[in-house]
């Protein structure tokens, strides 16, 4: 008497069934803008020595309000059925990572 055991077939996430959401494309094309964005006003303060309040401000309420977005766009994502998730956690969690830290730039400043 011969007992096979099968196992099951491993799971990847870059090749699984399906297909990749837009979705979760757009949320990783929000993230890296609101990047961009942080960097340019970054770089604008210190050009300035620190005396770009208002540019550097707006550049990063502009960013705090695409990140909001972008996980917004990416919890839409996850309603998508018989979808490859990957770009949307990426997305998600790069644009939540985005509003945290702003978030928390603007609370030690105004302390």
């Amino acid at each position: 008497m011969k007992v096979e055991f099968k196992s099951k077939p491993k799971r990847n996430i870059f090749f699984e069934r399906g297909r990749n959401s837009v979705w979760g494309f757009i949320s990783i094309g929000i993230f890296i803008a609101s990047l961009v964005i942080i960097l340019i006003s970054i770089d604008i303060s210190h050009s300035n020595s620190g005396n770009a309040g208002y540019i550097v401000g707006s550049l990063g309420l502009t960013s705090l309000f695409s990140g909001i977005s972008g996980v917004f766009i990416g919890i839409r994502g996850f309603k998508d059925e018989d979808k490859i998730y990957w770009p949307i956690y990426a997305g998600c969690i790069g644009n939540a990572v985005i509003v945290v830290f702003i978030i928390s730039l603007y609370i030690i400043g105004y302390k």
